[in-house]
């Protein structure tokens, strides 16, 4: 879900990185309309500080196509014609902390990753933070709830200072079997993850028979296709 908060000082740098987009430091979580749009363009009735994006969890850097700021200002503002500020893709970095003053510690993959695969914490180790060396981008996959690879990665690869999730959520899409019991009687259905969902939490899933409900997800590895 999208949402929105008033930003500190954000500053556009002109100057941009070998991808082409225009980067873009955020201090703080969230990106906000004075971040996308020309000061011009800006409506009164919404203001500068009207939150566009929460910088998904464990995310601190993302991309957006021209196109992801179109929709993503349609999205939020449908009833205003706003345009961004900038014609080229942007590439946000969120300037966050862990439990107030403790930084996100700087971590390298310590496997290869392929292109769009999820990323958790046990694909990657802690290392020294090197502000010289190259950071590699993470997207943010929306079916797997979790940061994901834009392109594939070597083991080694700097990430910089990052918050990965310790244990990658069940896709969306997933198919798992719902297992409901009525006193001594088990009756299992098929069901699909309708929304990422994390193990031990309940997640939405959709039954043959179209009806959408909410069910647990197991919370040990080796019953991942399994909601009771």
């Amino acid at each position: 879900m999208l949402s929105v908060l008033l930003l500190q000082a954000a500053t556009l740098i002109p100057a941009t990185p070998a991808a082409g987009a225009t980067l873009l430091h955020v201090d703080g979580d969230y990106l906000t309309l004075a971040h996308l749009a020309a000061p011009g363009d800006i409506p009164a009735a919404a203001g500068g500080d009207f939150r566009l994006l929460k910088a998904p969890h464990g995310v601190r850097s993302i991309v957006l196509t021209l196109d992801d700021q179109k929709r993503l200002l349609h999205r939020r503002l449908p009833v205003f014609r706003i345009a961004p500020r900038t014609q080229h893709d942007v590439r946000v970095e969120f300037a966050r902390s862990v439990n107030g003053n403790r930084r996100a510690p700087c971590l390298a993959l310590n496997q290869p990753i392929g292109v769009g695969d999820p990323v958790d914490r046990a694909q990657a180790s802690v290392v020294p933070c090197d502000h010289m060396k190259r950071r590699v981008l993470l997207s943010y996959s929306e079916d797997a709830g979790a940061p994901a690879a834009r392109v594939a990665l070597p083991a080694g690869a700097y990430l910089g200072p990052v918050l990965l999730p310790l244990k990658l959520p069940h896709r969306r899409g997933s198919e798992m079997t719902l297992r409901t019991r009525v006193g001594p009687v088990t009756v299992e259905r098929s069901a699909r993850l309708v929304q990422a969902g994390r193990p031990g939490r309940n997640a939405f899933v959709a039954l043959s028979d179209g009806r959408v409900v909410a069910a647990p997800l197991p919370a040990e590895e080796g019953n991942g296709d399994d909601a009771s």
